[in-house]
């Protein structure tokens, strides 16, 4: 019989904390807005395909396929070689210098 009660107190908890979440003070939202957005007109509208056409024509303005993949491997490489370079017990002993040994 123990369960039931303890389940009820748990819900009465629960209860009287999103009660007093209820009575919590918030900033007037209104007054952190300035002035000249309050008197900005509204963006257009336009529809998604436009904005994704316009987004895909930007990204590839100049470039083929095959540049874009060349430049992507180049970038790759040249990662992959400062990433051998790196000496992994160095990074870690720059990453734990100045900390206290036990």
């Amino acid at each position: 019989m123990r369960g039931p009660v303890r389940s009820i107190g748990g819900m009465f908890c629960v209860s009287v904390f999103a009660l007093l979440a209820g009575c919590a003070q918030f900033p007037v939202l209104d007054e952190a807005v300035p002035e000249h957005a309050e008197a900005a007109d509204f963006p257009a509208l336009i529809p998604i395909e436009q904005i994704m056409d316009g987004a895909l024509v930007d990204a590839t303005a100049g470039q083929t396929e095959s540049d874009r993949l060349t430049a992507r491997a180049a970038r790759l490489r040249a990662r992959a070689a400062r990433l051998r370079n790196t000496a992994v017990g160095s990074a870690q002993d720059d990453a734990t210098e100045g900390t206290p040994t036990e």
